[in-house]
């Protein structure tokens, strides 16, 4: 997907820091790099230079203290310009403006502070209620509860939660719970007695009217939102191939010592026909996009769904589910990172290989690494489908054997970085900023983990794919469809792949990424405009909700 000179060249300070590690190297470092004979040798032969340790703020990154973007003051003001559009009944602008306020508070309130998150929370449930969006309005409901939402306060939430429970046909019995703890909030609130019994007037009538379902909202202004549902996946074309499931069985997988493994087309191939549904080992989205989209499955993010990361601003999520799944793998260990990482400037390649490791645990490599080191004990044994996948993906061919020792050094310093930011994101263990000495050698788990970077990287030049998103003017239409880069992903199927013209196979040029591109083989009887739309373009369906990774281009680009 990327070149190798893209391994941190961008605007960022590891492209400085390569430069002045290049200007202290000494003579024979690269000839020495050069003779290791594995990427663990390379890892700890780097490693194990003096001046490679000189980083720009790493201390900083250590000691947590780069900025994470949280702000009560800035959250204040953002719900405040929210609340005024609320009263003009601009519901919209005003979720809006809450949502921003939701990305800044803290998820902590000082003793001395108004809880800004539980605050902006239920403002935001408000204007989603006038909206009729019931089911995102109880989400923020759930949410300012759970952040610390005033006591005396609560009375008026749980009602409205009420509401939307009645305005979404909830059963009679759930409603009128609800109803029975908003009449106990009550008695916290600051309300006169005459105030207090008005409203418990109004709960009791809620009640009643919860007998007869949406009697007080009409059921055609109700709009169900449902909880984030990943999209089904689409059936593959003629069914599986029964030794690789995640192609179709039109396609017929074959390897040799010239091409390596490859991908016939061994029966018509018609337009819009789904050849393969292949889910990424990893993906890692494009920073661009972090504020649109679900940092966990890349939905784009509707009006008022946005949930933040409760300790960075960095990201967002479409929902509790994909919010705790990330929080619970990957995003706790690279929350800390991602403002230090931004700031080196690394390539997108570089962070999925950063990625590849954060959402499995140590443990999980120190015991694939047997089988890594010896495949021949993987026959025989029931492995783990991550495991499967994890295996697959380190299989796929990093061209080791061609590259020179200044492209090495490169990428294993890269590697080596890498390494740190995981050792600082609390990857190992906990450990305080002051026990961090780089300068130490590393244990055997380190160089184990160092070295698997140091293969990402290298497999990731030429393996990785752009995962897009199509957006279509109407669903099915590809006339004037459009794709927007979302991010990268690899994938353990990627295969070298050519083309069968039924009498014989038909190699494609490689392109600069090492990649070859798939050709249909199109059916005698295929109209010319068909076979001009399947010439230019095949689309393959990934396993991400509304994204497409693009395996092929315009054949202008061959």
């Amino acid at each position: 997907m990327e070149d190798d000179d893209n391994f941190g060249e961008k605007n960022g300070f590891f492209k400085t820091y390569h430069i002045s590690v290049l200007r202290k190297i000494r003579n024979g470092d690269l000839a020495a790099l050069k003779a290791c004979c594995n990427d663990e040798e390379r890892l700890v032969f780097v490693h194990s230079l003096p001046y490679v340790h000189e980083i720009p703020l790493m201390s900083s990154a250590m000691a947590k203290s780069l900025p994470n973007g949280k702000s009560a003051i800035d959250a204040q003001k953002k719900r405040t310009e929210g609340n005024e559009f609320f009263k003009k009944k601009n519901y919209e602008r005003a979720v809006r403006l809450y949502s921003e306020a939701i990305s800044k508070a803290p998820s902590i309130a000082k003793d001395t502070e108004e809880p800004q998150l539980a605050m902006a929370f239920a403002n935001r449930s408000a204007a989603l209620f006038h909206l009729d969006a019931y089911a995102r309005a109880l989400v923020d409901i759930d949410q300012a509860l759970a952040s610390g939402y005033p006591d005396e306060l609560r009375y008026k939430l749980i009602e409205r939660q009420a509401k939307c429970l009645m305005a979404l046909g909830r059963p009679t019995d759930q409603i009128a719970a609800t109803c029975e703890s908003a009449i106990k909030c009550v008695n916290d609130s600051r309300l006169d007695l005459v105030k207090r019994q008005q409203f418990e007037r109004d709960i009791k009538q809620l009640i009643s009217e919860s007998a007869v379902p949406n009697q007080m909202i009409p059921a055609v202004n109700i709009k169900s939102i449902k909880d984030k549902e990943r999209k089904h996946l689409p059936d593959i074309t003629a069914g599986r191939n029964i030794e690789h499931p995640s192609f179709s069985s039109k396609i017929r997988i074959e390897e040799d010592a010239i091409s390596g493994r490859y991908g016939v087309a061994d029966s018509p191939i018609r337009v819009g026909d789904v050849i393969a549904v292949d889910e990424p080992y990893a993906s890692v989205m494009n920073p661009e996009k972090f504020a649109t989209h679900c940092h966990h499955c890349y939905r784009p993010l509707d009006l008022g769904e946005l949930l933040p990361c409760p300790n960075c601003t960095n990201v967002n999520f479409c929902s509790v589910t994909c919010r705790s799944e990330a929080m619970a793998g990957y995003h706790a260990i690279e929350c800390p990172l991602l403002s230090y990482i931004e700031a080196a400037g690394i390539s997108i390649t570089c962070y999925l290989s950063l990625r590849m490791i954060a959402i499995h645990p140590p443990s999980f490599f120190m015991d694939v690494k047997p089988l890594i080191d010896k495949p021949e004990l993987q026959k025989g044994v029931a492995l783990s489908e991550q495991t499967k996948k994890y295996i697959k993906t380190c299989q796929l061919v990093t061209h080791d054997h061609i590259r020179n020792k200044e492209s090495f050094f490169h990428v294993t310093l890269m590697a080596d970085f890498l390494l740190k930011c995981l050792k600082v994101g609390g990857y190992f263990g906990t450990i305080e900023p002051t026990e961090f000495n780089f300068t130490e050698p590393l244990s055997d788990q380190e160089k184990w983990i160092g070295s698997l970077l140091l293969r990402h990287l290298q497999l990731l030049q030429f393996n990785a794919h752009e995962v897009s998103e199509l957006r279509m003017d109407r669903p099915g239409c590809m006339d004037g469809a459009k794709t927007f880069f979302l991010g990268a992903g690899v994938y353990p199927t990627v295969l070298c792949r050519r083309c069968d013209d039924r009498k014989s196979h038909q190699k494609f040029p490689t392109r600069r990424d090492g990649q070859r591109k798939l050709r249909p083989n199109l059916h005698a009887k295929t109209s010319s405009r068909s076979a001009t739309i399947a010439e230019r373009s095949i689309l393959v369906r990934l396993s991400l909700p509304t994204v497409y990774g693009r395996l092929a281009v315009d054949r202008r680009n061959d």
